[in-house]
């Protein structure tokens, strides 16, 4: 048996998780979704909708994040070329600003182009972090079971014995946060619905400091709850 946790452990360590397979993660229908209700319905049309604005991050051609020489300008561009072309989306302006309902003129919506490619590159940094960060929880938090990951409280990873040894949720109430990651997110290490510790991680920051305090607050909690088991 001790064996078998051994070689478990030495996978996790050479084994990766990508983006690939958070997004695989992403694309599990939520328990909600599947109830044949008029709430489960609407919850499942949602998730289609928000499942879209996720998607469309994830399927662009772009270059990859640097994180030494933080390439963000190449992906802007990158991503500007995207939007500039994508004539359904000006049409789709176009026809919003003809509604007699509505209250912006298309000249107005058109000028939002800037902000929305400001927010495929922030939401696309933000999602290159998160995988490298998780993988670097993995090596150091791995063998704690019990315990989940909530990254800008949108992401809920876990560890597992299976490949790729990560599971991730999406907490899709709180999609809007994707649009609050433009220098960094909040991370909450916790054990059930317990919150051990919350921080901001600036991407400009080492995750490193983080992790030490995280060790030192589960070997307290650890400690504590043996005491409370002996009592």
């Amino acid at each position: 048996m001790e064996g078998k946790k051994v070689k478990i452990v030495e996978a996790q360590e050479v084994m990766l998780y990508t983006k690939a397979e958070l997004f695989e993660d992403i694309q599990i229908i939520p328990e909600e979704c599947v109830e044949n209700t008029p709430e489960g319905n609407k919850a499942h049309r949602d998730y289609g909708h928000k499942l879209k604005v996720l998607q469309s991050i994830f399927d662009m051609k772009l270059p990859l994040y640097d994180f030494e020489k933080d390439n963000m300008e190449e992906i802007k561009e990158a991503i500007e070329v995207y939007v500039e072309r994508n004539g359904f989306l000006f049409g789709y302006t176009f026809f919003l600003s003809s509604n007699t309902d509505f209250d912006y003129s298309w000249s107005y919506l058109r000028k939002q182009m800037d902000k929305y490619i400001d927010f495929f590159s922030e939401a696309y940094k933000f999602i290159s972090y998160v995988v490298v960060d998780i993988n670097t929880m993995k090596t150091s938090l791995s063998g704690n079971k019990d315990l989940h990951i909530e990254l800008n409280e949108l992401f809920d990873v876990t560890f597992v014995d299976d490949k790729p040894f990560i599971k991730t949720i999406v907490c899709w109430e709180n999609f809007y946060q994707i649009n609050k990651v433009k220098s960094g997110y909040y991370i909450s290490v916790k054990i059930g619905k317990t919150t051990l510790l919350t921080c901001y991680r600036k991407y400009s920051n080492k995750l490193n400091p983080f992790l030490d305090r995280v060790k030192q607050v589960l070997a307290a909690w650890k400690e504590q709850t043996e005491k409370k088991d002996k009592a």
